[in-house]
């Protein structure tokens, strides 16, 4: 049985890197509860496969280094730093991530992510830039729409 850090890392390559949708599928249970990375928990791999598309529509190249990992039991934590680059212009992006998964032999059956997609939407002109700072010292930021 490949080790938990090995499973996590060829999932995020498959599914991240290269895009390779038959991961999500083979590599999640059936009834996997995925929760943080987006305002509603995920069930199964066709909810995180609808997150998938709207990232991967707009990055590309979307890579995962594992910083540290940490295993107890089932569960992994690991650190991981993000790159990836906007489709629309070829902006680099950056974030880092901290991700939890409970495994089942060589299943993941549940992921808790810590997520930011603040930095990258800084990165592309989406929000602007020190948008965490100027909501920490009291900011409204309104949103226009383009029509």
């Amino acid at each position: 049985m490949a080790q938990k850090r090995d499973i996590a890392q060829e999932f995020l390559d498959r599914v991240w890197r290269h895009e390779d949708v038959s991961a999500i599928y083979e590599m999640f249970s059936g009834t996997a509860s995925i929760q943080g990375l987006e305002e509603v928990d995920q069930i199964g791999p066709d909810e995180f496969r609808a997150f998938h598309r709207m990232m991967t529509a707009q990055f590309s190249d979307i890579r995962h280094t594992i910083l540290l990992a940490v295993e107890d039991g089932p569960w992994l934590a690991i650190l991981c730093d993000i790159t990836a680059v906007y489709r629309k212009d070829g902006t680099k992006v950056a974030t880092r991530s901290q991700i939890m998964m409970r495994h089942e032999g060589d299943k993941i059956v549940e992921a808790h992510n810590q997520l930011s997609l603040i930095p990258i939407f800084e990165a592309i002109g989406r929000l602007p830039p020190r948008t965490l700072d100027l909501c920490l010292l009291g900011t409204k930021l309104e949103v226009q729409r383009k029509i």
